[in-house]
């Protein structure tokens, strides 16, 4: 990326965050190209602009990124068109599905991918957040799907690891929770909630090799 991509760069921040970069001078203007074009001198404006943009569209903070974070999301946008979901990108697919989950949330929840649906939880789960309203709790319960999302992605490759099939994940979670708690099986018509199935996720991924 050359100056004049850097300085392109430069005007998607500050019509993304007018008020950081108000009252910039032409100095200051020519620091920041500067900055910019040093710091992705051996990258692609495109791959740059689209990281850039990955961050303005997730970012509930109002603050603009630094070149660090830039490279961060240019590394996750890698990783997906590698072919691995993001976990921006799978909080999308369950804003998708909430649309018509306040009635229709099994078949909803049955069109997730495997590793959304692990951390969604169960299609109840599913049909509450469609209900709910409150735009703060929501942004909440995205920011914990992320990071729960996250936690998931790096169970999936040590489940690979360990030989154990994807569509056969959740029945082993399902029955390693049940030994963990001393039980055959879950009370028929219980559903657990996104945070009680990352915890059997977590015991799962510390005894999975034991058992």
């Amino acid at each position: 990326m050359d100056n004049v991509e850097a300085a392109k760069i430069l005007a998607i921040l500050k019509a993304s965050y007018p008020n950081a970069y108000r009252g910039l001078n032409q100095t200051d203007t020519k620091a920041v190209v500067f900055l910019w074009a040093n710091a992705f001198k051996q990258e692609d404006y495109t791959r740059v602009s689209k990281a850039l943009l990955d961050f303005i569209n997730n970012d509930p903070k109002g603050f603009p990124p630094t070149t660090g974070q830039v490279k961060n999301y240019m590394t996750k946008r890698q990783d997906f068109e590698q072919g691995k979901l993001l976990a921006v990108d799978a909080w999308q697919l369950v804003l998708k599905a909430m649309r018509n989950s306040g009635t229709q949330s099994v078949q909803e929840f049955g069109k997730l991918p495997l590793e959304v649906q692990r951390v969604v939880g169960s299609p109840v789960q599913l049909k509450q957040w469609a209900l709910n309203g409150d735009m703060q709790q929501l942004e909440y319960i995205r920011s914990n799907f992320c990071k729960n999302f996250e936690t998931v992605s790096e169970t999936i490759v040590e489940q690979h690891n360990m030989g154990i099939d994807d569509q056969n994940f959740l029945d082993t979670v399902k029955a390693k929770a049940a030994q963990i708690e001393g039980k055959t099986e879950a009370p028929e018509g219980q559903e657990m909630d996104s945070n009680e199935w990352m915890q059997k996720i977590r015991e799962l991924k510390n005894n999975l090799g034991r058992v």
